[in-house]
């Protein structure tokens, strides 16, 4: 079912990006299905905030429209909205129907923000090779390493309709899996895989602590992993 709905998701994409528009918030809520066909006939919703895919922008809030857990980090970092920024979305959907919990979480808009730059998701169990392959080659940072159009998405999900037809349904997660980009962070740490810093005005000093902290609790401290946590977390609330 996963497959069949982000197929046709993926197809309706195609022809929004043939017509030269880029959708900037595929969710589930803009998803809608129509049970009186079998399978259901999935359509696209509420373009309100769609954007021509070549128009002139017209600044950095414009292209911060949509919705935090669904949106490109391109688009946090302030470029332009663009087809591909609509596949990382899709991506993001992708995870959630596969294990019921979006990649991305957080108590405030900057750290949803600050997650898509700097995290990863981890791969929740029971996600299948191939469609777990798809999908995190869709939420790539890197908008060149997606794949090139939504029609080629298309294409791989209907194949995996076929191919992944007997596979049971991945368990649901209650949170999401991070890994971190940060080479300070990367591994070893799983308070800080599930629950990453916010941004804050104070960067340098979220590195200072960052590093002093980490390096205590790699000597095997417990108490100190719970430090590290609090300490990163509450950076954000510093006045800037």
């Amino acid at each position: 079912m996963v497959c069949q709905i982000g197929a046709d998701i993926a197809n309706g994409l195609a022809a929004v990006h043939e017509a030269g528009i880029v959708h900037r918030d595929i969710k589930p809520e803009n998803v809608l299905l129509d049970t009186a066909t079998s399978p259901p006939t999935v359509k696209l919703t509420d373009f309100g905030i769609a954007k021509i895919a070549h128009q002139t922008s017209t600044g950095r809030s414009t292209m911060l429209a949509g919705t935090m857990q669904y949106i490109a980090p391109e688009l946090v970092e302030g470029k332009a909205p663009s087809p591909i920024s609509d596949l990382y979305s899709l991506g993001v959907v992708l995870y959630e129907l596969s294990c019921g919990a979006e990649p991305f979480r957080s108590d405030s808009i900057a750290g949803v923000m600050r997650m898509h730059t700097d995290f990863n998701p981890g791969r929740p169990a029971g996600i299948p090779d191939l469609l777990w392959q798809l999908i995190a080659r869709l939420l790539s940072k890197n908008p060149s390493e997606r794949p090139a159009n939504a029609a080629q998405v298309a294409m791989a999900l209907q194949a995996l309709q076929h191919d992944l037809a007997a596979a049971p349904a991945a368990p649901r997660i209650a949170q999401p899996l991070l890994r971190s980009l940060s080479p300070l962070l990367r591994g070893g740490f799983p308070c800080l895989q599930m629950r990453p810093p916010a941004v804050t005005p104070h960067q340098h000093i979220f590195r200072e602590q960052e590093t002093h902290l980490c390096h205590k609790a790699a000597r095997g401290h417990p108490v100190l992993l719970r430090t590290l946590n609090v300490a990163l977390s509450g950076l954000s609330q510093l006045p800037a």
